[in-house]
């Protein structure tokens, strides 16, 4: 994302192409700054979703691809790995595009791919 906020010399952050700021708003301009600078750093880290959405599986059922959609319940982040928690019999660790899909088509693409690629095997 393109920087809103610059730093002087001395540290306080300004606004590049404003000019008449109220002081009220200095302060919510300094806090835009150090969540840039936090950014900036590698310190924020982007879900792919909220706790609480909605999440599809393509779970294999004796013969056939089913798609179970389950909530969000947490995240697990492992280095540069992010897995997403979701309740299944027991809380179980699911990898975002494999195993997970966060909308129904995307799920539905991924069980006809594993159904065509099982009846290829066959």
């Amino acid at each position: 994302m393109e920087r809103l906020t610059k730093r002087a010399t001395d540290g306080t952050a300004y606004l590049p192409y404003a000019m008449n700021i109220d002081a009220r708003a200095w302060p919510l301009i300094d806090k835009l700054a150090d969540y840039e600078d936090a950014e900036k750093q590698g310190h924020i880290l982007m879900l792919p979703c909220s706790i609480g959405d909605t999440a599809y599986c393509v779970l294999q059922k004796e013969e056939d691809y089913v798609i179970e959609e389950f909530r969000v319940r947490g995240f697990v982040i492992d280095g540069a790995e992010i897995t997403i928690l979701l309740l299944y019999k027991f809380m179980r660790r699911f990898y975002i595009g494999c195993d997970v899909h966060l909308s129904l088509e995307e799920a539905q693409k991924e069980a006809e791919r594993r159904e065509a690629e099982r009846r290829s095997i066959k």
